[in-house]
């Protein structure tokens, strides 16, 4: 994700599944602990219980089982649960194979996961391919990725697009993205101090 101080310097780092969503993952678990992991992957493997194959392939990570974590996001990947594609994604891209994270974030992204499109997007910056991060980072934000909006506002803000910038930010802000509203504030003192034309421009 674009970096979040109080600067307006791009630095985007690599984007990783929120915490929230991994809480969330690891719920299953905590309510059928008493199930047997073994019968669990079992489900998994068969394609009988699909929203394991994640939760499995996250604890074998933090175990560091890497081989047996790709195992099971692979899994989960082939069986459409688009978080195991992101995360398999994001342990590609800890390895440096981007061209295997993209085409990861790039699956989740079309099937409309806007988290597949936000990590692509973060690709793509880094990779300096800025239209197509915009792209991607668009189709985030208007599914309800509030940090694409943020990173969109940043991008334009370097640009010098102002107005645009504040768009950007202000839809940022009014879902919750708290860095977009402190940048919001940063702007909004800056802009007072443009002259008319650089104020306005799009």
């Amino acid at each position: 994700m674009i970096d979040k101080s109080g600067s307006n310097e791009l630095i985007i780092k690599p984007h990783f599944t929120k915490i929230f969503f991994l809480a969330i993952g690891m719920m299953p678990f905590l309510v059928h602990a008493q199930v047997p992991q073994k019968e669990v992957a079992n489900e998994c493997i068969e394609g009988r219980a699909t929203s394991k194959c994640s939760n499995l392939g996250r604890m074998e990570e933090k175990r560091g089982n890497i081989p047996g974590a790709i195992k099971y996001y692979t899994q989960a990947c082939e069986i459409k649960e688009m978080l195991g594609c992101i995360r398999l994604g994001n342990l590609q891209r800890k390895k440096g194979n981007a061209s295997g994270a993209k085409k990861l974030f790039s699956q989740a992204c079309t099937r409309g996961d806007s988290s597949g499109c936000l990590n692509l997007g973060d690709l793509e910056f880094n990779n300096r391919n800025i239209s197509e991060a915009k792209r991607v980072y668009s189709k985030a934000c208007n599914n309800g990725e509030s940090e694409a909006c943020y990173n969109l506002g940043l991008i334009a803000l370097k640009k010098g697009y102002y107005l645009t910038a504040e768009l950007w930010l202000r839809k940022s802000c009014r879902e919750g993205f708290n860095f977009a509203c402190s940048k919001l504030k940063i702007l909004s003192k800056k802009s007072k101090n443009l002259p008319p034309k650089q104020k306005g421009k799009k």
